[in-house]
């Protein structure tokens, strides 16, 4: 396990930027954590982190936003995919999402609000959680495999 503090946006961002260093394709990411904690934040560092010069923007309403790497930071990876699982009310309804066409070894999904998707997700997922420890503080926590070379 991994351990970050932040006090701010730019040093949430630049985590992000060290976490994408952790991930392959076929990763999929959990992002866990309060309104506002800065779970999108996160997930721009890590985009960028990846080789996306696409504006990164919350999927809230769309549930999922697809980039594909304009850099080529990571072997065999063609895009990377940001759900928010936020808006979705009942179970049933991730049965006509195809997440398991994104679960691919060609792909990193990072997905927030994941708690509600529970029983669709990947066994061997990565993990990410997000807490305040303060007014402007976070611990940022990243589970998961170890860096690449």
């Amino acid at each position: 396990m991994e351990i970050f503090f932040s006090k701010g946006e730019k040093e949430t961002f630049e985590i992000g930027l060290k976490i994408s260093k952790f991930l392959v394709c076929g990763d999929v990411l959990l992002l866990s954590g309060e309104i506002g904690a800065g779970k999108t934040n996160l997930a721009k560092g890590i985009c960028e982190g990846l080789g996306i010069c696409e504006t990164i923007t919350s999927p809230t309403f769309t549930i999922a936003n697809e980039y594909k790497p304009e850099k080529k930071n990571l072997q065999g990876l063609e895009k990377v995919v940001h759900f928010d699982f936020y808006r979705i009310e009942r179970e049933d309804e991730f049965y006509n999402l195809g997440l398991d066409d994104y679960f691919c070894e060609s792909s990193i999904c990072l997905i927030e609000w994941y708690e509600k998707a529970k029983n669709f997700l990947p066994v061997f997922s990565k993990k990410v959680t997000i807490e305040f420890v303060g007014f402007t503080e976070r611990k940022i926590s990243f589970s998961g495999s170890n860096p690449k070379p």
